[in-house]
């Protein structure tokens, strides 16, 4: 069984470590993390081997950059891929240093897709400076059309708001559309722009709906946010749907536990308000001209008063006339037959003798419709309704020859 990844952590201030943990628990990854507060340390543990990985802050204490600290770890080390994380405030790298640097450098804000690329390229052993260049916002460009935006019962929304509040203790959370309007918003501070902060949530719908086709099923995303002042997470609720939740930029990233554990669950709760429709996309129908509508409308009712237009028709003349003023009644039509026509055969020209292909005996033809003779042979008990040779010879019915 192969080894968990080994990561070392250098920040005096202690806000790296927890952006990270929280990075590996979006991710689902479970390594062993070192957490060390200054350079002596991190060289101590790099030297005890094992290492794949090294996070640290531009300025890691004791007069140290962290440029520095990365040369020294170079020298014992050639393997190990090493990040470093500016504050808004640090040192801006030109292309031409970033290109010659043995570390990637990232600055606040983060990126949070390119960090967690990054940080994959680092614990499967690909190439971390390509993975740097990752554009977060490739993906497809086709518009999707997501239908209108389900009603939501906001009486019971706020209900699974207030339950949020309780289990996560939040600064603020509110759940949002995809167009960026609140649903409903409940809040213990009003210094941001939440109606902005909605518009910019809701931009994301689309992208879901592509990572949805992408890997099958319902899913359900959970994105950070790490700012200097403010941390937001933010859960998808179905896909029309959002819920935020705001902490303070000092703390919010060590939430990422509660928010998976009492997030999701709320998250859920407000799907069953919303229903099956949460994740239904009913497509809007194209909306024709109003002018092609009316010119169509106005065909289909010429086309149906043609069609009950049916012309008299006049009576057909099939009498022969009338007589004193005096309507008689009509004759009907005369049929002709199409069978073809036999002419009757002329007795003069019938000869029996080349219709059977031998003598005819008129009299025997008499004799075999003789109804004398036949009540004679039917009376014949003996014969029990049965003729012989002779008797058929006799009615002609044989010929004797």
């Amino acid at each position: 069984m192969a080894s968990l990844p080994r990561i070392i952590t250098v920040d005096p201030t202690g806000s790296i470590p927890q952006q990270i943990r929280a990075a590996f628990d979006l991710m689902d990854r479970l390594v062993v993390q070192i957490d060390v507060p200054g350079p002596t340390e991190a060289l101590e543990e790099l030297e005890r081997g094992g290492i794949d990985v090294i996070v640290a802050a531009w300025n890691v204490g004791d007069g140290t950059q962290g440029w520095e600290l990365a040369a020294k770890m170079r020298q014992i080390d050639t393997d190990v891929k090493i990040m470093l994380l500016g504050d808004y405030e640090d040192t801006e790298l030109d292309d031409e240093m970033l290109e010659q640097s043995p570390f990637v450098y990232l600055k606040r804000p983060f990126d949070i897709p390119q960090l967690i690329s990054v940080l994959r390229a680092a614990l499967d052993g690909g190439d971390i400076f390509a993975a740097l260049n990752v554009q977060a916002s490739a993906g497809p460009s086709a518009k999707v059309d997501l239908g209108p935006v389900p009603t939501v019962n906001a009486d019971k929304a706020d209900e699974v708001m207030q339950q949020v509040m309780y289990d996560i203790n939040p600064l603020a959370a509110m759940l949002a559309t995809r167009d960026g309007d609140i649903v409903v918003g409940r809040t213990t501070m009003g210094e941001l722009d939440y109606d902005y902060m909605a518009r910019l949530i809701g931009s994301t719908a689309e992208m879901n709906m592509h990572m949805r086709d992408v890997i099958g099923g319902n899913l359900q995303t959970l994105q950070f946010y790490d700012g200097s002042d403010y941390d937001v997470y933010v859960l998808s609720v179905g896909l029309h749907h959002f819920l935020a939740l705001v902490f303070d930029g000092k703390e919010g990233a060590g939430q990422i536990g509660n928010v998976k554990r009492y997030g999701s669950s709320n998250a859920e709760d407000l799907i069953a308000v919303i229903g099956p429709s949460a994740f239904l996309v009913q497509r809007s129908l194209p909306q024709e001209n109003t002018a092609e509508v009316r010119r169509k409308s106005d065909r289909a009712k010429k086309i149906a008063t043609q069609e009950m237009a049916i012309p008299e028709l006049a009576r057909a003349e099939l009498g022969s006339g009338s007589s004193s003023g005096a309507a008689e009644e009509d004759e009907a039509p005369v049929i002709e037959s199409s069978m073809p026509k036999l002419d009757a055969i002329d007795d003069s020209d019938f000869d029996p003798d080349a219709l059977f292909g031998s003598d005819f005996d008129e009299d025997s033809a008499d004799d075999l419709f003789s109804l004398d003779a036949l009540e004679s042979l039917a009376a014949d008990d003996g014969k029990k309704g049965t003729i012989d040779w002779d008797d058929a010879m006799q009615l002609g019915i044989l010929d004797d020859n």
